[in-house]
């Protein structure tokens, strides 16, 4: 099976009503990775908290691709055959651990740029040097899905949504609102030895024969599921169900249908209310950033 030809992708993201109104950007971020053998997509979630978490978010996706794509690549690829789910879980690691590592160097590169003191106390790089820099940029959620010729797998470390051939999972919250970010690792003294992935997990894992459909999303995409009998802002029209995603071929057919759907869901929208005398304002219903990459079999 050859999932470029056998399969058909969209994917789009929006800002949140609360970071607009706080002028904040759009903290999640989303990349794939295409080829004739290889299928694959992240979206990835920066802490609310952090300073530039949009950097972080957009900058993971990004690294997770690239690493998880080699990985498969150099091991996964030549092999030709369907692997165990321990062998992914395996290699998945390696990829995060090397990812990990990158994190790290970029948080030393680009730290605050004031002169380390001689004898800085320890505290010091967690306020001002390349860990304060981990934790206001680089803290992100991750959900991601690997379609192969034989393998199919659906991964988080975080929390987030993904549906299954039309099975909806919710991913979290966490205990204290504090997902396992993976960026915590890069201040590890030994990446490679005090690495921590045991939250990771491989929610599912099935031959790529029976895939129908996987959608994946941030957490925002729990808000738009709460909002599916909801009408859009200004509208006579419900938002409808996430199962719209997949289903519906003009999202597959246009490429900015996915992205208009959810930022319509998500505009305000002021309009005369002429019994009342006065306008009204509908406010969009999506507080949190919302992002959600959909993956279906092509229609004969």
């Amino acid at each position: 099976m050859n999932p470029k030809d056998t399969f058909e992708i969209a994917s789009a993201s929006v800002i949140g009503r609360d970071h607009r109104a706080l002028g904040k950007n759009n903290q999640d971020a989303f990349s794939l990775v295409i080829t004739d053998d290889f299928l694959a997509a992240v979206v990835t979630d920066g802490c609310g908290s952090g300073l530039q978490s949009d950097l972080g978010a957009k900058f993971g996706a990004r690294l997770a691709t690239r690493f998880i794509y080699s990985y498969y690549r150099s091991y996964i690829a030549p092999r030709q055959y369907s692997l165990s789910i321990g062998t992914w879980r395996e290699r998945l690691e390696g990829a995060f651990q090397n990812m990990v590592i990158q994190l790290g160097c970029f948080a030393r590169d680009y730290a605050d740029i004031r002169p380390r003191p001689e004898n800085a106390p320890k505290w010091w790089d967690c306020v001002y040097g390349w860990k304060a820099c981990v934790r206001d940029c680089l803290l992100f959620t991750v959900v991601g899905f690997i379609i192969t010729p034989f393998d199919a797998l659906v991964f988080s470390l975080g929390d987030g949504v993904y549906a299954l051939n039309g099975q909806i999972t919710t991913l979290g919250p966490f205990p204290g609102n504090a997902p396992p970010y993976i960026g915590y690792n890069a201040i590890k003294e030994d990446v490679c030895l005090e690495a921590d992935y045991s939250q990771f997990t491989i929610n599912a894992f099935l031959p790529a024969e029976e895939v129908n459909s996987i959608l994946i999303g941030t957490d925002g995409a729990v808000d738009l599921m709460q909002a599916a009998e909801k009408n859009i802002p200004g509208r006579d029209e419900p938002v409808g169900p996430l199962s719209q995603f997949w289903e519906n071929d003009i999202y597959f057919r246009n490429p900015d249908a996915l992205r208009r759907r959810l930022a319509v869901a998500n505009a305000d929208v002021v309009k005369p209310d002429w019994d009342q005398r006065r306008f009204a304002k509908h406010p969009g219903l999506l507080p949190d950033d919302t992002t959600l990459v959909v993956v279906r079999r092509k229609k004969q």
